[in-house]
C-alpha cells in the first residue's frame, strides 16, 4: 500500500534502525504449509485485523503511557552487556473486540551494537500454557513484514545513530491462539537468546485484557482505502448491493469507483459514481451517475461517448465503521426516488488484501 511505504520511508531515516529480524515460527505453522500446497490462497487466518492500523508502527515513537516499561540488560552478539529499554501496550482495532499487542525495544546508541531477535510467547494470565507467538513490523504476517536473507538480529548502524524511540513491533499469535485469547488478560513473554536474561529466565510482561475506553485507536475514524474494496449489502435487500473498489497509486493517490445494483420498474438498474481520495479521508460523497443507450456486449460499436448518456441522479456517502461494516446515505431527490440509509455488511473479501483476517 503506497502510504505505508511513504511512512516507512520517512519513519526509517528518523530511527536509524537497521532491522534484520526472523520471524518465529512462521515456516512451521500448518496455515504457511497449506499456502505452499495451495500457492492461491493468500489469505491465513490471524488475531490481527489487517486494516487496524492506518500506517505501520514500526518506526513510530510508542505513547507516553504503556503498560509495561522495563531496562534489562542483555548480551549482544559480541558478548557484551547492553541495556534495552523494553515498552508494551495495546492498541485498539476498530472492529468490535479486536486489538493489537505493541512491544517497542529501543537498543542503546552505539556504534555496533549487534543484538539476538528476541523470541515471543502469550501465555493466558493464570494459564499454566505459553503459546507461540511471532513479531512483525506490519499487522499482516506475509514475506513484505520484514523476512530478512541475514535473520536473526537487531543491529545499530555504524554510521547512523540509533533512535531513542527504538523500534516497535506488532506480536501476532501463531495458529494456536484465538482472538478471544489474544485480546484477554496476557503475558507476554520475551526471550533475547537462551540465558540472556540471567539463569534461563524469560521478561514477563503482564497486559491486561483489550479496554475499548482505555487501549487508543491509532487514528480516530476508519479511513476509506483498498482494503474495502468488495462487495457490500443489507439483510433488509436481498438481490441488490453495492461493488466497491478502491484503487491506490503511487505515490500518495487514492481513488473510489462504485456501482449500486438494484431494480427499477421491475426492471434490473444500475448506478455508478467515482471520486479521488485523501489518504486519511474517512467520509466521502460523490455523485450517482446514470447510463443509458450504447449497443450490446456481441453488437459492433455502440459505447462511443456520443451514442451514450450520462445522467446525474443523485448522490452517496459512504462512512466506514470497521472492515466488515459501513454506513451508506444514497440521496435521490434530484431524480424523484427519495433518499435512504443503510447499514451495508461485507459479503466478498480479497484474498491477499484482506481487511480482517480474525473472522
Amino acid at each position: 500500500m503506497n502510504r505505508y511505504r511513504i511512512e516507512t520511508r520517512r519513519s526509517l531515516a528518523l530511527a536509524g534502525l537497521l532491522l534484520v529480524l526472523t520471524l518465529h515460527g512462521l515456516s512451521a505453522s500448518p496455515v504457511r504449509a497449506q499456502a505452499t500446497e495451495f500457492p492461491n490462497n493468500f489469505t491465513p487466518p490471524q488475531v490481527v485485523p489487517s486494516g487496524c492500523f492506518i500506517f505501520a508502527p514500526s518506526f513510530v515513537a510508542p505513547p507516553a503511557a504503556v503498560a509495561f516499561d522495563a531496562t534489562v540488560s542483555v548480551e549482544d552478539a559480541r558478548g557484551a552487556a547492553v541495556d534495552v529499554r523494553v515498552r508494551a501496550w495495546r492498541v485498539g482495532c476498530h472492529e468490535p473486540g479486536r486489538s493489537a499487542i505493541l512491544v517497542n525495544f529501543a537498543l542503546p546508541v552505539l556504534p555496533d551494537s549487534v543484538l539476538l531477535a528476541p523470541a515471543v510467547q502469550l501465555a493466558p494470565t493464570g494459564g499454566s500454557v505459553a503459546l507461540d507467538a511471532s513479531l512483525a513490523l506490519f499487522s499482516d504476517r506475509g514475506p513484505a513484514t520484514g523476512i530478512d536473507p541475514a535473520p536473526g538480529r537487531l543491529q545499530g548502524p555504524a554510521n547512523e545513530p540509533t533512535s531513542a524511540d527504538g523500534l516497535t513491533f506488532v506480536v501476532q499469535g501463531d495458529e494456536t491462539i484465538d482472538a478471544v485469547t489474544y485480546n484477554g488478560a496476557v503475558d507476554l513473554l520475551v526471550d533475547f537468546a537462551e540465558d540472556r536474561l540471567g539463569d534461563g529466565r524469560r521478561l514477563r510482561i503482564p497486559l491486561a485484557a483489550y479496554d475499548p475506553q482505555s487501549d487508543a485507536r491509532q487514528w480516530p475514524f476508519p479511513p476509506l482505502h483498498g482494503r474495502y474494496s468488495g462487495q457490500w449489502v443489507s439483510p433488509d435487500l436481498p438481490r441488490t448491493g453495492l461493488q466497491l473498489q478502491i484503487g491506490e497509486i503511487a505515490p500518495n493517490r487514492n481513488f473510489l469507483f462504485a456501482i449500486w445494483f438494484t431494480y427499477r420498474d421491475g426492471a434490473p438498474y444500475w448506478v455508478v459514481g467515482n471520486t479521488d481520495l485523501g489518504i486519511f479521508q474517512s467520509e466521502v460523497t460523490f455523485d450517482l451517475l446514470e447510463l443509458s443507450g450504447g449497443g450490446f456486449i456481441t453488437e459492433p460499436g455502440g459505447f462511443d461517448d456520443d451514442e451514450v448518456s450520462v445522467r446525474r441522479v443523485g448522490t452517496m456517502t459512504l462512512r466506514p465503521r470497521h472492515c466488515n461494516e459501513i454506513v451508506v446515505e444514497l440521496d435521490f431527490g434530484e431524480a424523484g426516488l427519495g433518499a435512504q440509509a443503510l447499514v451495508l455488511e461485507r459479503l466478498i473479501r480479497i484474498a491477499g488484501y484482506d481487511c480482517d483476517q480474525t473472522r
